[in-house]
């Protein structure tokens, strides 16, 4: 692959979040910064200073708060930034052992973060920016985190044991409940290992 552009950063970056509506990417990087480049010109324009030993990885963007949520892994919690003044303004505490992923769910404002290696999904809500609760998982190594806005259904990958669960919430803000782990077969899981090693 030819890479036509790029842009040094000062540290490493352990993710990368793009906002088309604020046209910046966040880069959040392992000495405790958040890295904010201008998508247009992919000129360097803020760095975000986070607590010490945060770790920061996945982030999403809620619109109504203008604020940017960033995961801080070793904090065990989810960062709040003011993507106004780019400045740190909260930190949520969760349960998710060293939490990695993070997702957003617009229609009932909860936000989700789910952790690298524990058995937990945690849930926050967006209006008051307060820790609501967690889901015991039968994941302990979450590859991915996903939500699908018409259903509530949260679809979490598990990547050593090939399981993918998905789990349910029935109401608005009501709690989530499990459903039944979807095993993906055997010669998928074959494939996607012979693929692998191509």
């Amino acid at each position: 692959m030819n890479h036509a552009l790029s842009v040094r950063l000062p540290a490493a970056g352990n993710t990368a979040f793009v906002d088309d509506a604020l046209n910046r990417i966040y880069v959040p990087m392992a000495n405790d910064t958040v890295y904010v480049i201008d998508q247009s010109t992919l000129t360097p324009i803020d760095s975000i200073a986070l607590p010490a030993g945060s770790n920061p990885m996945e982030m999403t963007y809620v619109p109504s708060k203008n604020h940017l949520y960033v995961v801080a892994q070793n904090r065990q919690s989810l960062l709040v930034i003011d993507a106004a003044t780019d400045q740190v303004v909260n930190e949520l505490i969760g349960q998710a052992s060293f939490p990695s992923r993070v997702v957003y769910d617009q229609k009932r404002g909860r936000i989700f973060t789910a952790g690298f290696n524990g058995f937990f999904v945690d849930q926050f809500d967006v209006a008051t920016e307060q820790y609501i609760g967690f889901q015991s998982v039968d994941n302990a190594y979450s590859g991915g985190l996903a939500v699908n806005q018409k259903t509530g259904r949260l679809y979490i990958p598990e990547y050593q044991a090939g399981v993918m669960e998905v789990y349910d919430y029935f109401t608005p803000g009501g709690p989530i409940s499990r459903v039944p782990p979807l095993r993906i077969p055997k010669p998928l899981r074959a494939r996607a290992k012979v693929a692998a090693r191509r």
